[in-house]
């Protein structure tokens, strides 16, 4: 029989058969460079399967092959001899199954808790204390709420007015501006979009996993009671909520981003880890934000200044720098590339008016200190060459880098 028919006949591929040849499994004739297939063949393809189907190995079945080819288990002692082997399969699938049963009681009881989560989303309003930090982005005045729903000292819904006309909203205890549009329908990806969770690749996570950690760890070096803390663009990436569960609730917090959806989700996970803490989300996109200025004290650039230079010229420290105090700290991550790399020749054919220097480190430098700050630490956390889909512009292959610094304003 040659080897498509002995194929045929037990529903394997050719591949398999060769594969099974090479490691002896299978020992064919050979006539004029064709293999052969006998009747030995085919009673030991027969014993493959049936031991296949009891989980043995090919490295195991080889050994009762070998066995079975010198012996036939013509004896008695040949036969103890295979029965071991049965037996001793048998305890090790007895003690697989016992772990399978194991793990799937462990999941049953994880999916029982998880269904004992009562998970109420977007439980808290805008705390009252951000109030008198609410102003006019044009001309500063104080916003006048009006159709206020307020409980246990947070708003929830309310409308906001300057008399120069500008008007913004709170709705289910989240800050909507004006502007809230700008990037909708630009921006491809967000963070906690389930559809794109296969885009990301583990490379990229890590290496944010690393920079935020780094941030961490400086933001809690800082002195936060009764600071203003502000992080924008969270919708491509954003500070991990975990690390909110240890931080002070005493500090005011403020998120902004694109996308209600992303704002929404990011609100509940943070009231997941720290229902105390005190946060005001909002949704906006030019960086025109109802807060009054010099009352910004630490900003958070979890790669939000990559972000927004996607979308636009201005490098967002110009626009954030009214909002900032005489000694406000910006802690980041910035990624880049080395001059040259082909990945930046792709941003501009995907996104309309990216800055031109985005994605560069010097970009980030001279623009840090351009804006009146001083780089205090500074620390490269490495790269990947595989950022996945999620990173459209990206060829593979090239070295994303992450550097994480610390700078404080100095005028």
């Amino acid at each position: 029989m040659k080897i498509g028919a002995f194929a045929r006949h037990f529903h394997i591929s050719i591949d398999t058969v060769r594969y099974y040849t090479e490691l002896g499994l299978l020992v064919p004739n050979k006539r004029e460079s064709q293999l052969q297939f006998d009747q030995n063949c085919l009673d030991d393809m027969h014993v493959i399967i049936e031991l296949k189907k009891m989980r043995f190995t090919l490295q195991e079945i080889h050994k009762i092959l070998s066995l079975k080819r010198i012996t036939q288990f013509s004896d008695m002692e040949d036969l103890h001899f295979l029965s071991v082997m049965l037996q001793e399969k048998q305890r090790q699938l007895s003690e697989e199954r016992d772990q399978l049963n194991l793990s799937i009681e462990q999941i049953e009881e994880k999916l029982r808790s998880i269904s004992r989560q009562i998970t109420v989303e977007n439980q808290s309003g805008v705390p009252l204390a951000f109030i008198p930090l609410l102003a006019c982005p044009h001309c500063q005045k104080s916003l006048d709420l009006t159709d206020a729903c307020i409980q246990n000292q947070e708003v929830f819904h309310a409308s906001l007015h300057c008399s120069c006309g500008y008007q913004a909203s709170i709705k289910e205890g989240i800050l909507m501006t004006t502007s809230s549009v700008f990037y909708t329908s630009k921006l491809q990806y967000s963070i906690y979009d389930q559809n794109t969770w296969d885009d990301l690749t583990p490379s990229l996570v890590s290496l944010w996993e690393k920079g935020s950690m780094w941030i961490y760890k400086h933001v809690r070096e800082q002195e936060l009671a009764k600071r203003v803390i502000l992080e924008t663009n969270v919708d491509v990436y954003v500070f991990p909520p975990k690390h909110f569960a240890t931080l002070p609730s005493d500090a005011l917090y403020m998120f902004s981003g694109h996308g209600l959806a992303t704002l929404s989700k990011l609100k509940n996970r943070i009231e997941q880890v720290n229902p105390d803490l005190r946060a005001l989300y909002i949704v906006n996109s030019d960086m025109m934000l109802p807060i009054r200025y010099a009352s910004i004290d630490l900003v958070l650039d979890t790669i939000s200044f990559n972000d927004y230079s996607m979308f636009d010229q201005v490098y967002p420290l110009a626009k954030l720098k009214p909002y900032l105090t005489e000694r406000a700290q910006i802690l980041g991550n910035h990624m880049y590339y080395p001059p040259g790399a082909r990945s930046l020749g792709n941003i501009p054919k995907l996104y309309p008016d990216p800055h031109p220097r985005n994605f560069l480190l010097d970009y980030m430098e001279q623009h840090i200190q351009l804006h009146g700050f001083a780089f205090q630490k500074r620390e490269y956390i490495g790269f990947t060459t595989n950022p996945g889909k999620y990173l459209d512009y990206h060829i593979k292959g090239e070295k994303l880098h992450l550097v994480a610094y610390l700078a404080r304003r100095v005028s």
